[in-house]
C-alpha cells in the first residue's frame, strides 16, 4: 500500500502532554519555561536556537522529549537562567524565524526539565494517496469512527538518525561503547558528510572524544545503541513465541511483528527490560527500567476527503496518544498493514 505521511509539515502535528502543571510555575525563578512550536527541526536544533536567542550555552536548555523535526511540534523547554520578563517579551515579538512558529513564556521554576519526565504525546496525521475502496471499508468497520489497536512497541528510524541522512546512530553508540574510536568517527562522518575529519580527534578514549565533540548528543547516541539492542531482544522473543510474521518496514531493520499481537500478550507478557544510559553529577551510569513489549492505541479517524496532492487518491486523520518513547510513525505502520490485511480478506470473500 502507497499510502503517504508528512508529505507536508501540516500532515503531522505532535503536541506535547507535560507532567508539569503550568499553575505551579512561579513569578521568579532560576528556570525560565517556554512553551515552543517548531516545524523542521530537531529538539536538538531548537536547543541550539532558543540558546542563541537567549545568549547561554545549549547545556543551559533542558526539555522532556525529542520531537520530531518533520511536522509542526509543540513541546515545553527551559532555559537555566532567570530571564528578565518584560525583556524576554520584547525578544520574543521581536524574534522571526520560520522554523520556530509560536514561543510562549510561560513562567519560572527552581527546577529544569528532564528527558523522559512527560506523560506522552497528542498526535493528530493526515494519510495520504489512499483508494476510496479502502476508505469506504474503513468507515464499514468502524465504530464511531474509532479503532482499537494493539501494537508491537518497537523504536521507528527516528531514534537512529535524521531525516535524509543514513540511519546509523546506534552503529555510533555501539562503536563507542566497545571503545573503538576509528569505527566511530567513520559511522559519525557518514552521517555528517559536512564534518571535516581534521576537526575530529584521531586519538584518545571513544567516549572522551565523543563527549568533546558532541557534548549534548553523546549520551543520544549510546541510548540510540540501547535502543536497537532493545529491539532486537523483542524481534527475538517475537519469533521464539510465534511462525505467523509479518514484517515492519523500516531503514535500519524490517521487524517482525505477530498476525495476532493479543494471543502473543498472553504467552510472553507486557513488559521486558530495558537498559539505557544517564549523565549526572556522578558520571555516566547505566540504568534499568522496564519498557512495553505491547500497548494499545485508540485511533479516532476523521476529515475523509479527496486528496489534493494525489490524483484520484483519498486521504484520511487519525488522532491518538502515546505514552513517552513510543513512535506514532510505528503505530501508522502496524495500522496500514492491519488495515491492508483486512481488506485483501474482504476481497477474497
Amino acid at each position: 500500500m502507497d499510502y503517504r505521511i508528512k508529505y507536508r509539515y501540516e500532515d503531522f502535528i505532535v503536541n506535547e502532554v507535560s507532567m508539569i502543571n503550568y499553575l505551579d510555575l512561579k513569578e521568579y525563578g532560576q528556570y525560565t519555561y517556554f512553551y515552543i512550536t517548531k516545524r523542521g527541526i530537531s529538539s536538538f536544533e531548537l536547543a541550539e536556537h532558543v540558546a542563541k536567542i537567549f545568549e547561554c550555552a545549549v547545556s543551559q536548555i533542558t526539555f522532556s522529549g525529542l520531537k520530531d523535526e518533520e511536522g509542526i511540534t509543540s513541546q515545553l523547554m527551559a532555559v537555566n537562567k532567570s530571564l528578565d520578563r518584560d525583556r524576554t517579551l520584547a525578544v520574543i515579538r521581536s524574534f522571526h524565524d520560520s522554523n520556530l512558529l509560536e514561543m510562549k513564556l510561560l513562567g519560572y521554576s527552581d527546577h529544569g526539565l528532564k528527558i523522559g519526565k512527560l506523560l506522552g504525546n497528542s498526535f493528530k496525521i493526515c494519510i495520504r494517496n489512499l483508494d476510496a475502496a479502502l476508505i469506504e471499508h474503513m468507515k464499514s468497520h468502524m465504530v464511531s469512527n474509532r479503532y482499537f489497536m494493539p501494537f508491537v512497541n518497537y523504536y521507528d528510524d527516528q531514534r537512529f538518525g535524521m531525516p535524509g541522512r543514513v540511519k546509523n546512530t546506534h552503529k555510533i553508540g555501539e562503536a563507542i561503547i566497545h571503545d573503538d574510536l576509528g569505527r566511530a568517527v567513520d559511522e559519525y562522518v557518514k552521517a555528517n558528510p559536512a564534518i571535516e575529519l581534521l576537526e575530529i580527534p584521531s586519538q584518545g578514549p571513544a567516549l572522551e572524544v565523543f563527549s568533546r565533540i558532541e557534548p549534548d548528543k553523546y549520551v543520544f547516541f549510546l541510548n540510540s545503541h540501547m535502543s536497537y539492542h532493545w529491539n532486537e531482544k523483542v524481534e527475538h522473543i517475537i519469533k521464539d513465541n510465534t511462525d505467523t510474521l509479518c514484517y515492519v518496514p523500516c531503514e535500519v531493520h524490517n521487524w517482525a511483528i505477530p498476525l495476532n499481537v493479543t494471543n502473543l500478550i498472553a504467552s510472553v507478557g507486557m513488559e521486558t527490560e530495558y537498559c539505557y544510559y544517564k549523565y549526572s553529577a556522578d558520571g555516566l551510569t547505566v540504568k534499568k527500567s522496564q519498557r512495553k513489549i505491547f500497548d494499545f492505541a485508540t485511533l479516532y479517524f476523521s476529515d475523509f476527503d479527496r486528496d489534493e496532492f494525489f490524483d484520484g487518491k483519498y486521504k484520511m486523520s487519525v488522532s491518538f496518544f502515546l505514552n513517552s518513547g513510543q513512535y506514532a510513525t510505528m503505530v501508522l505502520k502496524q495500522l496500514m498493514m492491519r488495515l491492508e490485511q483486512e481488506y485483501e480478506k474482504v476481497k477474497l470473500r
